[in-house]
């Protein structure tokens, strides 16, 4: 099982999954893991920039962090770069390709569930769709984004509106997706509001 949290940059898509996991991770034995598209994306951008150069951190992966912890206004734009990037001269489906490649050695099972935090493109919200999943699109207006540490440089970049409207893929699965504002709510609001449907669309069509 899939779910999918679409929406701009601070509207807490990363704070919702790590509470989803919280709460619901005991309904799924085989497990629960948040994964993200921007993964394979940092492993690859690790072994570019610190391939041969990692020490005295134990892995090309572990300096990458490192240095996206302390320097993310330098690495955002690297992300962002070598992502679109490689969609464009390789396919825009380079990097759900990524992903569906980790998943498959995950338990082929419905007793897993698999959150992935930074849905931003219509291709990934289809991949997520089209296996029976779920997208849950948060916003918020832009003046709390503003005040929860997001620019407008950044809010203004592809990658952060190319799904700032409702898309196709939305639509015709429209049965699917939910929304929320999270406007002045706490991960466990934002869960709160929206758990019943959750579990509905998980498990409520097998009844």
């Amino acid at each position: 099982m899939i779910i999918g949290i679409l929406g701009q940059m601070r509207t807490g898509k990363t704070s919702l999954a790590r509470q989803i996991k919280s709460e619901m991770e005991e309904q799924f034995p085989n497990g629960c893991f948040i994964h993200s598209f921007a993964e394979p994306l940092r492993t690859e951008c690790a072994l570019t920039f610190f391939g041969e150069h990692y020490r005295p951190h134990p892995s090309p992966r572990t300096a990458w962090d490192v240095a996206e912890a302390t320097n993310k206004e330098v690495c955002r734009p690297i992300l962002q770069a070598i992502g679109e990037g490689k969609r464009r001269l390789l396919g825009r489906d380079y990097w759900v390709n990524k992903v569906k490649e980790w998943a498959s050695y995950l338990p082929t099972s419905p007793d897993h569930l698999i959150i992935m935090d930074d849905v931003r493109h219509e291709n990934e919200a289809r991949w997520i769709l089209e296996n029976n999943g779920i997208i849950i699109r948060l916003t918020a207006d832009r003046k709390t984004l503003i005040e929860r540490g997001a620019s407008e440089e950044r809010l203004a970049h592809y990658s952060e509106t190319a799904m700032i409207q409702r898309s196709a893929v939305e639509k015709e699965y429209a049965h699917r997706c939910l929304a929320m504002r999270t406007n002045g709510l706490s991960p466990a609001g934002v869960l709160k509001g929206l758990r019943r449907f959750i579990e509905e669309l998980l498990w409520g069509e097998e009844e």
